[in-house]
């Protein structure tokens, strides 16, 4: 077993043991129709769960987050595709869209993705 499979593992566990259940929602964009004149999306949902934590005061004092941002972490395991900033986390019915997204690996693989959301 490499370094990577066991932070993913820990990370993946760790995060379902003590983090909240919330939807996660895929968007896909999809083609131009120049009839209506608009992009159709396609949206898929998946159950994860994610742990959450407001920016420091010396974070937020150096303009790295907003007031109104909040850092999302989620498993790379159990999402099972990078996140991108198109796509929306639901949390207690209301959906906050991710507008940053980084990453926190051992190795080749990631272990656990931090997303900034806000509403």
């Amino acid at each position: 077993m490499t370094l990577d499979s066991r932070m993913r593992s820990l990370a993946t566990n760790l995060l379902q043991s003590y983090g909240k259940a919330v939807t996660f929602k895929r968007i896909t964009q999809g083609t131009y129709n120049p009839d209506t004149g608009s992009v159709t999306t396609t949206t898929a949902s998946s159950s994860i769960h994610i742990i959450l934590q407001n920016p420091n005061n010396a974070e937020l004092a150096t303009g790295q987050y907003r007031v109104d941002q909040v850092i999302a972490m989620i498993s790379a395991e159990e999402l099972g595709f990078s996140p991108t900033p198109n796509d929306k986390i639901t949390i207690d019915g209301v959906d906050w869209n991710i507008t940053s997204v980084s990453f926190i690996s051992s190795g080749e693989q990631n272990a656990v993705y931090n997303c900034i959301i806000n509403k």
